[in-house]
């Protein structure tokens, strides 16, 4: 308050910024009482940086009124200064050393010889919707084991103008968890699946796979596309893109009412999405893992079809302790119940009927009085082993 224009708001949002990010801050503090979702406060010391400059040019800016006749020979001498002194202080001195220089150089190699794997992939399947293999979940996943770094499969997006590509899709939706089911299946079931749902192309990163893994999945795709399959192979022997069109025409010729049949049943998979309050720890393809939830959680259950579906659904709902607790899930006509977990409890068996649409169905758990949390997320029960498997509309009457 003592403090003029633009000082004084430079000064405060300085000091705000500083509470806000130093470690055990109002940030912790907020993540602690309100939610955990936020991270990564040191992020804050770019707008810190901004902020301090700000203050510097202003000063400056003052100090050479234009008003002044000797001080507008100093305004761009000044300029010209600080703007040098800009350049030193953020140029490391690493960027014009050899390995670095050598660094960029393979980097910008890579980046053509990209673009002209991929120039070639457009021009063989010119609009083309491909498949990317290994999956991999979108955004913010661990690099692969082999090298192959979570987002290599954005480079096909980036240098491409006409083709779409499968990764991309976020987590949790159902793009993604369709994605993730098919891409664990064995080549056998999986090319049918791909073709019906409307890929053209498949991709494959060798580089996320085992080597003895990478020549068995490559092995079983090129036995079942047949000899005469056309396939794109980058340079460096990493990626190869498949050109799935005449697998797709072969499985109509063969068995049509089959393919069709396929088709529908791809396009009408039902959807389980774990949203608000809960958390997702399972890795890859191993479904059985634990998906901790808070206090309360909302699942909504998609069913693209035009008509209500029946399905018995297997999970397991359980605690940490010993002592019984109160589970509560309420989805209106989809599912309603209440029933005690504790950490033995056996698996639960449901039949439910999903009507077509998005349905909400939430659950709520609570713990024993006296139960003090040990995690800031406020961890009360988790779901495993779920399973869903319909059956005909009648089981459910």
């Amino acid at each position: 308050g003592r403090r003029g224009w633009p000082v004084g708001a430079l000064a405060f949002l300085t000091l705000c910024g500083v509470l806000i990010g130093t470690i055990g801050g109002v940030g912790a503090a907020f993540n602690l009482l309100v939610t955990p979702q936020v991270r990564c406060y040191n992020r804050i010391s770019i707008y810190l940086a901004f902020l301090a400059l700000a203050a510097v040019c202003w000063w400056l800016d003052r100090s050479f009124d234009s008003r002044v006749g000797w001080a507008r020979w100093l305004r761009w001498p000044t300029f010209l200064a600080v703007a040098a002194f800009g350049v030193w202080d953020q140029t490391n001195d690493n960027w014009f050393r050899e390995g670095q220089v050598a660094y960029r150089a393979a980097q910008a190699k890579r980046f053509y010889t990209d673009a002209e794997f991929f120039a070639e992939v457009e021009r063989q399947l010119p609009g083309a919707t491909v498949f990317c293999l290994p999956y991999n979940a979108y955004p913010e996943t661990p690099s692969f084991a082999g090298g192959m770094s979570a987002y290599y499969h954005l480079r096909g997006y980036l240098h491409t103008d006409t083709l779409r590509w499968s990764f991309g899709a976020m987590k949790g939706r159902e793009a993604d968890l369709w994605q993730r089911d098919v891409a664990f299946d064995p080549p056998a079931s999986m090319l049918p699946r791909l073709v019906a749902r409307g890929f053209d192309a498949l991709l494959i990163d060798r580089r996320g796979y085992d080597p003895d893994d990478a020549d068995a999945l490559t092995a079983d795709i090129r036995r079942l596309l047949g000899p005469g399959v056309r396939q794109v192979a980058h340079p460096d022997g990493h990626e190869v893109v498949y050109d799935l069109r005449g697998y797709r025409d072969r499985l109509r010729v063969e068995d049509p009412t089959g393919y069709e049949q396929l088709k529908r049943r791809e396009a009408e998979a039902v959807s389980v999405l774990w949203l608000d309050g809960f958390y997702c720890f399972e890795p890859f393809g191993q479904e059985d893992r634990h998906r901790w939830c808070g206090p309360r959680g909302s699942a909504v259950f998609v069913n693209p079809s035009d008509r209500p579906r029946a399905f018995q659904v297997e999970a397991v709902f359980r605690t940490e302790y010993p002592e019984f607790s109160d589970l509560r899930i309420d989805g209106g006509s989809v599912w309603t119940e209440r029933f005690p977990i504790n950490r033995v409890c056996p698996k639960t068996s449901r039949i439910i009927v999903v009507p077509p649409g998005r349905h909400t169905v939430r659950f709520r758990g609570r713990l024993p009085r006296g139960y003090v949390y040990g995690d800031p997320r406020r961890l009360t029960f988790f779901v495993a082993q779920w399973a869903m498997t319909e059956v005909p509309l009648d089981a459910a009457r």
